[in-house]
């Protein structure tokens, strides 16, 4: 499996979505791992293949071909549900002023 560069949701590396995140400031630890639970909830809430997809491209580091190819779906399927999936969290984040 090809690793791709991480996008960033609020700020977050997709890779601390399910490891703890530790800076120098403890206050910022709490924030950060706060809005982390948040994106997991929200994550936890979009539809199962948008789940799926978001999870594989951004935290395990799938390339879009090779989710396409394990979901059964085309490539420019898998790039709109990932579009609308990180739409989706970005839209609840700024709602809940995150």
């Amino acid at each position: 499996m090809k690793k791709c560069r991480e996008e960033r949701i609020d700020g977050i590396a997709p890779s601390d979505l399910y490891a703890s995140v530790t800076t120098e400031n403890p206050e910022n630890d709490v924030v950060m791992n706060d809005t982390v639970a948040h994106i997991k909830r929200l994550i936890g809430m979009l539809p199962s293949l948008q789940q799926t997809i978001i999870r594989m491209k951004d935290v395990e580091g799938y390339e879009l071909a090779e989710i396409a190819e394990i979901t059964d779906t085309q490539v420019e399927a898998v790039r709109m549900n990932l579009s609308r999936a990180r739409k989706k969290i970005r839209e609840q984040l700024i709602r809940l002023g995150i």
